[in-house]
């Protein structure tokens, strides 16, 4: 259970934990949408894939993911024009283990 302050909101994916509050967009917000899944479950190594989509409407910059369940998370794919920034409407994928 999490409690959700007025004006954020949260990722659930039957059988995972929520995603922690993260703003909703609006008019001139910059908000970003985080989907944690699990790719594989190997000899007790979890191998988890997060998708970081940019649902508000300005650029993001420096866009990292941390999770304490891993201790590294790579940057696969997603940025489609190469200028190493989350823009509006566009989605990375992450992988770690």
């Amino acid at each position: 259970t999490i409690q959700i302050p007025e004006g954020m909101q949260s990722t659930v994916i039957p059988g995972q934990p929520p995603s922690s509050p993260f703003s909703v967009g609006g008019e001139g917000a910059g908000s970003i949408q985080i989907t944690k899944t699990v790719l594989s479950e190997e000899g007790g190594v979890v191998t988890y894939q997060y998708e970081v989509t940019n649902v508000g409407d300005v650029p993001q910059s420096n866009v990292y993911i941390t999770d304490d369940e891993v201790n590294e998370i790579v940057y696969q794919s997603g940025d489609t024009n190469g200028n190493n920034v989350l823009d509006p409407g566009e989605t990375w994928l992450f992988i770690g283990s």
